[in-house]
Order: structure tokens, then sequence, then C-alpha cells
């Protein structure tokens, strides 16, 4: 059924994020997709390049028959991925290239602060507690940074035709220091 939402009257697009795959796309690109067309998906969502360029990942989607509406984009640069502190006209040429038209940004903007504790991790790995108390590291500032940075960046992004959105997690919704989320 088509819908509406934020302006946009288009039908409900079923789809696989390709992050809740893990490693799999990394290891064997090609054969995952087939994999994800053959359940019966007609698109992905893909979170990183997995070491690819924007053109080999659209012929791996093209023989497999996908298509691809929308990638993760991180707001802080790292490996393998899309970020909006690069070079936002190759970003917005490999969205194109892929076929999509929605960069997804599906973190905030982690604080200094928070990025350094996550270089060092606990004895045994990080859990769902440790993580927690890692994103309370964030201020209600860190927050508005990243709204500003993706405000900033849509503008730009706007003008190729692709839409920024975010994708939150619930983490989001996490107090700050005055008790508000």
């Amino acid at each position: 059924a088509p819908s509406d939402v934020a302006g946009i009257d288009a039908p409900w697009l079923l789809g696989l994020q390709l992050y809740t795959l893990e490693d799999a796309p990394q290891k064997d690109l090609i054969g995952t997709l087939r994999e994800v067309a053959g359940i019966g998906y007609p698109t992905v969502q893909i979170s990183q390049t997995y070491g690819r360029s924007a053109r080999q990942l659209r012929q791996a989607l093209n023989q497999t028959g996908l298509s691809c509406p929308a990638i993760h984009v991180l707001p802080r640069p790292a490996t393998h991925s899309w970020d909006l502190e690069g070079d936002l006209s190759r970003l917005a040429d490999d969205i194109y290239t892929l076929g999509a038209t929605y960069a997804v940004v599906p973190a905030p903007r982690y604080s200094d602060a928070l990025v350094e504790a996550l270089k060092h991790p606990p004895h045994g790995g990080f859990n769902a507690e440790s993580l927690l108390g890692l994103i309370k590291l964030m201020s209600a500032d860190d927050w508005k940074r990243t709204a500003d940075l993706m405000n900033e960046k849509a503008e730009i992004l706007a003008r190729s035709g692709i839409r920024v959105g975010y994708h939150n997690h619930g983490f989001d919704f996490v107090p700050v220091a005055n008790g508000k989320s």
C-alpha cells in the first residue's frame, strides 16, 4: 500500500538490512546476495562498502536481481563505510551508482570521549549494560551537534536528489545529564 512518509508518496519496499548478516557479505558478497534474493527479498540496505567500489556493489546487486534504495552513512569516517564528513559529491555519486536515493545515518556522531572509550573494551568485551554506560557519555550538546551535522549535510545532498534519514536504536532516548532524553 502506498504511504505518505515525510511527503513521499511511494509503496513500501520489503528489504533486508545487510548489517544483520554480520560478516557474511564481506566473506561472500554474491553468495549472500543470492541467498537474500532466494528468500524473497527484492531490496537490501547496504551498511558498508565491504571493501568494494560502488560500481562493484551495483554489479553484485544486478547479478542477483536485488535493488538498494538506501545505504547506511556514518556521521564520522570509519573503515569500509560511507560518511558525512567526507567528499559529499563522491558520496552522492556512490549513492546514485547503487541506485539508492536515501542516506540513512544509523547512529549519532559520537563524542570524542565515547569514541576513545570504544577503543578500550572491558575484559570480556562490551555487553548491553557497558554500552549503555558509554552512551551516557553523550551530552545534549552532542545530540544537537548530530542534528546540526545531519541537517547541514541533508541540505547539500538534497541538491543531488538524496534524502537523509536517521535510524534510531532505542539508546537514542537514554536520559542525558539533566535527566531529559
